[in-house]
């Protein structure tokens, strides 16, 4: 969706290597999630699918609206608007009622800080660095790090096809980048922004 979006309203260039890691991404994506889809109701389908409408438009926004930000103070004002909105929201329909245990503390620390800051304070900086297009296409790695992280932590097990799901999502990163990408290359121009 940020690819064809970015292609459309940003007038991003969209060559055939970018369309045909989209496509490999997409496919490697459904491919990791096939197995929850099956037992999903319906309304979560659509619920994920309007998460991912919403989660799109953040980006492409964010691209342009958060770049003379530095991206530890766009990461904090996200946080903070996020958490007043949601506490509000909490409160005015009793959900804030929570039994405050210093275990409970400690896991919605936990959840704030490795849960969400870390991760959108990453993402901010790889928006900065790649574009909101490759930002998006790079992300799919998402689907497949939950998937090996239940694994590895929890001992689910995975489908095959998950796996083939992965190595499509891993081949659309390499697809994306082209033979010539090199991490040196990423790191030195985060150095430098």
């Amino acid at each position: 969706m940020v690819t064809l979006l970015a292609t459309v309203l940003f007038h991003e260039q969209l060559g055939w290597m970018k369309l045909a890691a989209v496509g490999v991404a997409f496919l490697g994506t459904v491919l990791v999630v096939e197995a929850q889809l099956r037992a999903a109701a319906p309304i979560g389908i659509v619920l994920g699918l309007g998460s991912a409408a919403f989660y799109s438009g953040y980006i492409l926004y964010g691209s342009r609206l958060l770049s003379g930000i530095p991206p530890v103070s766009a990461t904090a004002m996200i946080m903070t608007s996020a958490a007043l909105v949601w506490t509000a929201y909490a409160s005015l329909n009793g959900q804030l009622a929570v039994a405050w245990t210093l275990p409970r503390l400690f896991l919605i620390a936990s959840f704030a800080v490795v849960g969400t800051t870390i991760p959108v304070l990453t993402f901010i900086l790889g928006l900065r660095l790649v574009g909101p297009s490759r930002a998006a296409i790079l992300s799919t790695f998402e689907p497949v790090s939950t998937v090996l992280l239940a694994v590895i932590i929890l001992g689910e097990s995975a489908n095959p096809i998950q796996y083939v799901g992965g190595a499509l999502i891993l081949a659309s990163v390499v697809l994306l980048e082209g033979p010539g990408w090199r991490a040196s290359r990423v790191l030195a121009q985060a150095a430098r922004e």
